[in-house]
């Protein structure tokens, strides 16, 4: 029997290797429900400028390092301009 790893590609361009969780291609750190825990921090740094800019950074260099898809950048980036600013 083989140990399953972790299939989530790194920012560097290196494949994670961890021990994926059972009934998952991914490992603990990277699974879904961690995602969601990063996206509700990110989502609270919006309702600042500063933060709003981060987030807008961050999703255009996904974009340009062809991390995300084009039409989710676009979305997202639609929706940081259409938040209220505080």
């Amino acid at each position: 029997m083989s140990l399953r790893t972790c299939t989530h590609i790194k920012s560097n361009g290196v494949q994670c290797r961890s021990a994926a969780l059972r009934n998952s291609i991914k490992c603990y750190f990277h699974h879904k429900h961690r995602r969601r825990l990063k996206r509700d921090v990110i989502l609270q740094s919006l309702n600042t400028k500063r933060g709003r800019l981060t987030a807008i950074d961050q999703i255009l260099h996904a974009a340009l390092t062809d991390r995300i898809d084009p039409e989710v950048a676009r979305t997202l980036l639609y929706g940081i301009q259409t938040t209220p600013n505080s």
